[in-house]
């Protein structure tokens, strides 16, 4: 689960904070801003995420609980705001604190596309950086890059998701549906 505070107009203070679980954002528009650092995750940092969520689901096999991120705030954009920036169509959501987070656990559910289209779950949520056009197609075809910092790091990141999904092959199941069907 990740912790969601949408905001509607920042002016009129309307905050609303809604629990979403990883399923629920799947096909949301996420756009991430410049003012946002770049990404910069470590190997350990991933793999402590992988760790802690393989540690969860073990405590907790029937899904009783659900597992718990830090929050993950985003604003609305306005339709004025979506056209400016060329984000075609849909609703989209300008992140304005989460995007590492965002970013790893989309990561995660790439490295894991194949069994989340067993399970019918075809879309992802989107991911699309106002500061780099190379990090989509990165996301869409996952090859070592370090031509720019973020992919460096993004693609160090994917790399240690896959290499621990390897090194725990029996695990890959129960880490989708702790992101998939713990609600």
């Amino acid at each position: 689960m990740i912790q969601m505070a949408s905001k509607r107009e920042m002016d009129m203070a309307e905050n609303s904070i809604d629990l979403k679980s990883v399923r629920e954002l799947l096909g949301y528009n996420f756009y991430i801003p410049d003012y946002q650092r770049g990404y910069r995750w470590t190997s350990q940092q991933v793999i402590d995420l992988l760790n802690d969520i393989k540690d969860f689901r073990l405590k907790n096999p029937q899904c009783y609980q659900f597992y718990c991120l830090q929050p993950l705030v985003v604003r609305k954009m306005t339709e004025v705001d979506t056209q400016e920036k060329d984000l075609g169509e849909g609703t989209w959501y300008e992140v304005i604190d989460g995007q590492q987070r965002l970013t790893t656990i989309y990561l995660i559910l790439r490295a894991l596309k194949e069994e989340l289209n067993k399970k019918h779950f075809p879309q992802l949520y989107t991911l699309k950086y106002q500061r780099s056009n190379k990090i989509e197609d990165f996301f869409n075809n996952p090859q070592p890059d370090d031509s720019e910092i973020d992919l460096y790091h993004i693609s160090n990141a994917y790399t240690t998701i896959e290499n621990w999904l390897g090194e725990n092959w029996d695990f890959d199941f129960k880490l989708l549906e702790t992101f998939i069907t713990c609600n």
